[in-house]
């Protein structure tokens, strides 16, 4: 299983600015975070983790770790 690291930098790739992300960034405070990069970091998701997660389990996380934990434990 790829590991928080990863999965960080993935992230960072989906978002418009240069941003500093790291594993307690609240991410709907970034800048860049709007639906659209919504609708991206849900694609990244599946493409990378073969893990469908909705906008409302989105919306529900707040940090990256938090959504990360999600995926995880999609994974399973």
């Amino acid at each position: 299983m790829k590991d928080i690291i990863f999965f960080i930098d993935k992230f960072s790739e989906q978002l418009t600015d240069n941003e500093v992300v790291e594993q307690d960034t609240v991410f709907k405070q970034l800048s860049s975070w709007d639906s659209l990069t919504s609708m991206v970091v849900i694609n990244m998701i599946e493409d990378e983790y073969n893990v469908q997660i909705t906008d409302d389990d989105l919306e529900k996380q707040s940090t990256i770790n938090e959504l990360f934990t999600l995926v995880l434990s999609k994974h399973e």
